[in-house]
This record gives C-alpha cells, sequence and structure tokens, in this order.
C-alpha cells in the first residue's frame, strides 16, 4: 500500500504456489535461447572491437570505413564483409584465433572428439602407449576452462603420482596461464589429507583414502570442498577399491557432475597393491557415459607395434577393441633369444656393447641384484650406464642442500609467508655453500618447478 499525491493505492498481491516439488526437474536448454543468442553476440562485439583496434594501427583510413559500415549496414551483411569464411566461425567462440589454434591446432582428429565432446556425462578415454594421452588431457582442461566456461573451483583433477600432477600443472600454466593456478590437480592421498586439515606422510597415507570416504559421507567435510561439476582422473586403470568408492561418493554427491577417466587398461602393473581395471571399465555402465578409444602411437616403431598386439589379445575384458595403430612407417629391431643356461648376465651384456652405438638401451631384470651384475659389468667395460633401483627409502627433502635451503628460509621468516626477498636470498646462499655439489643443479630444479607450480605465494 502506497500513499501517492494524495491517492491511496493499492495493488494486488502476488501470489507465488510451487506446483511441482521434484528438486530433479531442470530447465531446459531451449529456455535459455534468448540468454544463449545474447551472450553469442556480446561475444561478436569483443571480436569486431579487437578488429577495429587492429585496423586503426595498420590502417586509419580502413577503420573509418569499418566504423562507417558497422552503424550503416546490415548486421549479417556487416559481418559477410569484414568476416568472410572461416572468419565467420572465429568471431563465435571465446577465444582468440591464436589461443584456438593453440588449443586444437596441432591435435589428431581422435584427440579432437574427445575435446569436443561437451555433452557426455561420462567420458572414457582407453589410451594407447604413445597416444598423447597427457596432451588430450591437457587440451581437455583448458577446454573446459576457455570454451566451455568451467569455473576452476568447479574443476577437481586426481592422479597418482606428485611428478604427474607437477607436470599437468606445468603444461596447463602455459595453455591457460594464471588461472592453471587455481585448478585442483592432486594426487587421491593429497586431496584427502587436503580435505581432512592434515599433513601428509608415508606412515599416515594408507588409510587416509577410505578415512575421508567415510568423513563424507558423515558430512564431516565441509560442502564447499567437494562441490564439483567436472572431475577428471589420470591412470584411471590403477585405481583401487578406496579410490574408487571416493570417486564414486564424489559422483553421488554432484549429481550432474561430469566425469572424464583417462587410462590404459593394458597396464594395470599395480594389480598387487589392490588396483584394478574393472574400476575404470565401470564408468560405461548407462546411457550417459560414452568410450573413445586413442590407438594411435606416436612413439614407437611399426613392426614393434604389431608385435605387442599379439600379447594384448590375451587379456580379457579389454576396454580397448581395436589394435594399437603405429604413426610411423619405419621398423626396429626385434630379438628374442632363448638361453640354455641359467647365467644370462654376461651374454646379455655382451649384447649391449655390441649395439652400444646405435642408441640409448634399457635393461629390464627381475631382481635389484642383477640389475646391479649389469650395470657393473657395463662400467667395467666402459660403457656409461645408471642404476635405477626402487628410492621408496630416498627423499629430495633428505638432501643436505634441500636442508641448507630450507634452513636458511627458516631462519628468515617472520610471518606465515616468505617474501621475494628472502627467497632469493636463500636461493643465493644455496648455490655459493653449494657451487661445487653435483646435486645443486638437481636442487636448483627442484625449487624451479616449485616456482612454476605455487608461484603465488611461499
Amino acid at each position: 500500500m502506497k500513499i501517492e499525491g494524495g491517492f491511496m493505492v493499492i495493488y494486488n498481491k502476488l501470489i507465488i504456489e510451487r506446483l511441482e516439488k521434484d528438486n530433479k526437474i531442470r530447465y531446459k536448454a531451449a529456455d535459455y535461447e534468448k540468454l544463449k543468442r545474447f551472450y553469442e553476440n556480446k561475444v561478436q562485439q569483443i571480436h569486431i572491437v579487437g578488429e577495429y583496434a587492429k585496423k586503426m594501427i595498420e590502417n586509419y583510413t580502413e577503420a573509418l570505413q569499418f566504423v562507417e559500415d558497422y552503424f550503416q549496414l546490415n548486421y549479417p551483411v556487416f559481418l559477410k564483409k569484414y568476416f568472410k569464411g572461416s572468419r565467420g566461425n572465429e568471431i563465435k567462440r571465446n577465444i582468440t584465433p591464436r589461443k584456438f589454434r593453440e588449443l586444437f591446432g596441432e591435435l589428431s582428429p581422435l584427440q579432437l572428439k574427445i575435446i569436443n565432446d561437451q555433452t557426455s556425462q561420462y567420458i572414457v578415454v582407453a589410451a594407447g602407449p604413445g597416444s598423447g594421452k597427457t596432451r588430450t588431457l591437457v587440451h581437455k582442461l583448458a577446454s573446459l576452462l576457455l570454451m566451455e566456461d568451467v569455473k576452476h573451483e568447479q574443476l577437481l583433477m586426481l592422479t597418482f603420482s606428485r611428478a604427474a600432477a607437477t607436470e599437468f600443472k606445468k603444461r596447463l600454466l602455459k595453455l591457460v596461464g594464471n588461472a592453471a593456478n587455481f585448478v585442483e590437480i592432486k594426487t587421491f592421498h593429497s586431496y584427502c589429507f587436503d580435505l581432512l586439515g592434515k599433513v601428509g606422510s608415508l606412515e599416515t597415507s594408507g588409510e587416509i583414502v577410505r578415512t575421508c570416504v567415510e568423513m563424507i559421507k558423515n558430512n564431516a567435510v565441509e560442502p564447499n570442498r567437494i562441490a564439483k561439476t567436472v572431475l577428471v582422473i589420470d591412470e584411471a586403470q590403477d585405481m583401487d577399491a578406496d579410490e574408487y568408492e571416493l570417486v564414486r561418493t564424489l559422483m553421488s554427491i554432484n549429481e550432474e557432475m561430469r566425469l572424464i577417466a583417462v587410462g590404459d587398461d593394458d597396464q594395470n602393473i599395480y594389480g598387487f597393491r589392490g588396483s584394478d581395471s574393472k574400476y575404470f571399465a565401470s564408468f560405461l555402465a548407462g546411457d550417459k557415459a560414452r568410450k573413445y578409444e586413442l590407438i594411435e602411437n606416436y612413439r614407437s616403431k611399426n613392426n614393434l607395434v604389431r608385435f605387442t598386439n599379439h600379447f594384448v589379445h590375451k587379456i580379457k575384458n579389454r576396454i580397448k577393441k581395436t589394435d594399437i595403430q603405429a604413426i610411423s612407417n619405419e621398423n626396429g629391431e626385434i630379438k628374442i633369444i632363448k638361453y640354455q643356461s641359467d647365467y644370462m648376465i654376461s651374454p646379455l651384456v655382451e649384447d649391449v656393447i655390441e649395439n652400444a652405438g646405435t642408441g640409448s638401451s634399457c635393461v629390464l631384470t627381475k631382481s635389484n641384484d642383477e640389475a646391479l651384475q649389469v650395470t657393473g659389468q657395463l662400467l667395467r667395460n666402459g660403457i656409461p650406464a645408471r642404476l635405477i633401483q626402487s628410492n621408496n627409502d630416498f627423499h629430495l627433502q633428505d638432501l643436505v642442500e634441500i636442508q641448507f635451503f630450507c634452513q636458511v628460509l627458516k631462519e628468515q621468516q617472520q610471518s606465515q609467508t616468505i617474501s621475494d626477498e628472502n627467497w632469493e636470498q636463500a636461493k643465493r646462499d644455496l648455490k655459493h655453500r653449494f657451487s661445487r655439489s653435483d646435486k645443486l643443479e638437481v636442487c636448483l630444479k627442484v625449487i624451479e618447478t616449485f616456482e612454476i607450480v605455487h608461484p603465488r605465494s611461499r
């Protein structure tokens, strides 16, 4: 009721009654058609302004004609005049043509199909060896952020190693810039430790995923920490029962969440610790799933790929149904040697020495003791060799150089964050103190990687 100019004006009350109680019903795409056209036009306007700025730099007279045509010509006629052919598609995209070429210009048709799939709720990518899996995933992440407008806080990527998480973060930084720093790319264990507000360690990592699942189910985790619209899983064939249950729990909480799982079901090498590719394959159940097979091998020679195809056919319940295809037409050398004696090391070393000038070689042995003997004999014969064994008992933080660097920072620290000045001073002290150390280069590389992945605060 409102008194206006001496008159009493009475408005009829407005009652909004909700008839449909089902929360699962959503608006259809058609309901937003007008809004969609509005934003499409906004995107075109940005490209048009960019074209005007470009003409102002190159030819002032053409720029003035461009403006005059914009206001006088019919809009479709104007677009046809200045954005001919493929440029008509360019101005419909919310990224520059240069960025579009960077994202999609060098991908294979198979990889592009995965990138362009914006409708499948569950995408399962069965990737063969050397098929560009990491490249495809990184470009898919970039496409989600740039082309599909997925907010960084809505995106979660889970991997199985810190090295993989770091590699994905570094590559994504090159594609999308600083926005990559706000995307959660973590290992299963580090994600669970973060959710529970704990510091991770080898001693406590065994049950952390199971504990995290129980906490989520008991509503003991902040909802905003687990509210995601897209979940990406790398090396999905390596999931065990607990990790799979974590994924299923996140899917149940976020009903409309999209899942992108990528892995090679032929490389289930962690079966001894409970991993099983059946969890990976389970995402294909239902009509909301779409399977892609990345079968093009960019790494290996033609005959090696054909040779290994004979072996994978013996694997039961494979996700991939198509043979791996080598991009290279060149053939390598494949030798199968059967020894009559148990003493295989000496003839093996002799064979490696004979072919030492043809490139690098890798020798796989059944035991560390055998690997040690092979390395010793190669070194004795003047062949550069390096022993690679399990490093479960070694951590980079145990290096005296890293401990020195951390101690310098600790002594300088006056707040929760480290200033750029103190950080650079600690690096200078490290270089001065260990200038003759053969581990200095490794330590500096570790610091450089940390700076790339964590640029905001240290």
